[in-house]
């Protein structure tokens, strides 16, 4: 469905809306069965004080939430749990009653009896009582102590004053926070540190968060060149199951009149992106799924319970602003963004083109628990137009996601890893470097260099302890065949093409550098590069095409086809180049 109005918005969400009362989660996560229930009853709350913060509401839409709050409050079988050093993940799942709390207020408690009130107290207290991890946590008890003190309630301020200081120990630069030890500089940032903030600044003018609106619109800068002009954003990084949540920063700058983009920009992003995701198969048994463009338990983290993507709901935000508010009357037009954008803080380089947009990373990668965090952190390219494979197995390299990938493997083992600690890199506007390692075995310089929205340019320095088989790959291309769809194979080359359904056609191609490595000199020397990359002698690597799994691309469940380059290089080091090209085409 296209969203283009309040009323189309306010549709979507109650087709979205699970039931209060009935919980049908039926897979697990890393904590427990209660704190499943919890997250399932309080994330689309988001929505729900919206609707209560902008007064235009329906009664039926509001009220059985409420309802299930009073029983939360109340002692019973359904009541809300206590948060401990041991189940702390409740603390996450407080954070939208503070919201509740700030944005709504006397509305808001008007609807309980003395005796709820009382018991939503302490509730929300309870989370001053015990210490959390470092990173995004501490605005959730920013948020609710906030909520607690605008409304006349005990709050702490010893803890206000702490977490406010530890918020601002983890602000980097360019608006970009470090969230968590080892650090993630993704979507996080957008949908908890300047969202909460930019929520609080909006509602309590004497906060002692700092540079609240500055910081935010430095932030904008960047995270704008994130989504294309389809409204798909980039995806990268852990917790994608969330998929549009962050459309909720963009809703909560414009509340606190934060943006430096016009409203009416603001307005066609953000409905163009919510308008893509409404088309999308991402809902299962009537509520949203785990997953991205379709319900996929691959992708989700260990902590991804059955109401984890309900975090989405805070896209509805944009439910604050009432009918006749300028948001909703204005015309959307689309955002004046620069073609390409270095972008440090989060190492990342990003070219724009008129239909679809790609970043390339060099800095990222996890050194915790995220799952797939290859394919989430270590791909040298995310794109909005294509998507990105996880693996099913290392096993094999049809098994592993060697799309945008330098997939390695000790030879004759055939256990294949890509990238993932990166030991240094840089980022300026022409070229991204890295380089990286994994473990003891292989060390590895890249260079990525785009040049426009269609191609760009890889070059490796690998040195390498043992004899490896190695595979790089280009653009995943949905739902290929070689029994049904073309391909063109060079001795140097190989490309391959697939309509898509809605007259889209997918064309991926990669090519060596090799054959006429004065192509990529001229490109590399254009870029500025130093002279280090291009010593050496181009290692010339054969074709091939890789059929991928179904259920492996984050954004199709088809099975997927990788171009690729594949060679078997000795102990050593070794110099690779290649040209990749990547392009949509509309009927």
């Amino acid at each position: 469905m296209m969203i283009c109005s309040r009323e189309d918005l306010t549709d979507w969400l109650v087709e979205l809306l699970p039931d209060p009362f009935d919980y049908i989660g039926k897979t697990g996560s890393s904590y427990g069965e209660e704190i499943r229930h919890l997250e399932y009853v309080s994330r689309p709350l988001w929505a729900i004080f919206s609707l209560l913060c902008s007064g235009e509401y329906d009664e039926r839409i509001v009220e059985p939430w409420i309802e299930r709050i009073r029983v939360g409050l109340r002692p019973g079988e359904l009541s809300f749990p206590y948060p401990t050093i041991k189940t702390r993940q409740i603390c996450v799942e407080m954070g939208v009653y503070g919201f509740g709390l700030l944005s709504c207020g006397k509305s808001l408690l008007d609807r309980f009896s003395e005796e709820e009130t009382r018991s939503l107290e302490r509730w929300l207290n309870a989370i001053n009582d015990i210490d959390l991890p470092w990173g995004n946590w501490y605005l959730f008890r920013i948020m609710v102590n906030y909520g607690l003190r605008q409304n006349g309630l005990s709050f702490s301020s010893k803890r206000i004053e702490s977490d406010c200081r530890a918020v601002e120990s983890m602000y980097v630069s360019d608006g970009w926070f470090e969230d968590g030890k080892p650090f993630q500089r993704d979507y996080y940032v957008a949908i908890v540190f300047h969202l909460y903030a930019l929520l609080i600044d909006r509602f309590v003018p004497d906060h002692a968060l700092k540079d609240v609106i500055a910081r935010s619109q430095a932030f904008e800068e960047d995270f704008i060149c994130w989504s294309d002009s389809q409204g798909r954003s980039i995806p990268f990084g852990r917790s994608l199951t969330y998929r549009f949540a962050h459309i909720g920063y963009w809703a909560a700058a414009t509340l606190a009149k934060a943006n430096t983009h016009d409203i009416s920009e603001i307005k066609q992003m953000t409905l163009a992106n919510l308008s893509f995701w409404s088309e999308q198969p991402i809902t299962q048994d009537g509520v949203l799924s785990i997953g991205f463009g379709y319900p996929n338990i691959l992708v989700a983290e260990d902590y991804t319970a059955p109401g984890a993507p309900f975090w989405g709901f805070k896209a509805f935000l944009l439910l604050a602003f009432d009918g006749e508010s300028q948001f909703w009357q204005t015309k959307p037009t689309a955002p004046a963004i620069s073609e390409r954008r270095a972008q440090p803080a989060p190492g990342l380089l990003i070219q724009r083109g008129e239909r679809d947009c790609f970043a390339l990373s060099v800095m990222q990668y996890s050194a915790g628990s995220v799952l797939q965090r290859m394919g989430k952190y270590g791909k040298f390219c995310y794109s909005t137009a294509f998507g990105w494979n996880l693996s099913r197995d290392v096993d094999g390299i049809a098994n592993f996601g060697v799309d945008s990938s330098l997939a390695l493997s000790i030879a004759h083992t055939g256990q294949f890893v890509s990238r993932s600690r990166i030991d240094a890199w840089s980022v300026c506007e022409r070229y991204a470097y890295s380089m990286w390692s994994y473990r003891d075995l292989v060390r590895v310089e890249t260079w990525l260099v785009p040049i426009d929205a269609r191609r760009h340019v890889r070059v490796h320095r690998i040195e390498a302890e043992y004899p490896m088989e190695t595979y790089e790959g280009g653009f995943p291309v949905m739902g290929w065949s070689s029994k049904f769809d073309e391909s063109e194979t060079g001795s140097n080359s190989v490309r391959i093409w697939k309509m898509q359904h809605a007259q889209r056609t997918q064309i991926s191609e990669i090519s060596d550098a090799a054959d006429d490595p004065s192509v990529i000199g001229r490109i590399l020397e254009a870029a500025g590069m130093p002279q280090k990359p291009q010593d050496g002698a181009w290692c010339r690597r054969s074709p091939d095409i890789v059929r991928q799994n179904p259920n492996t691309n984050v954004l199709s469940s088809e099975p997927s086809a990788v171009p690729v380059l594949r060679v078997e290089i000795p102990a050593g080091e070794s110099l690779f180049g290649c040209l990749v090209f990547g392009e949509e085409l509309f009927a």
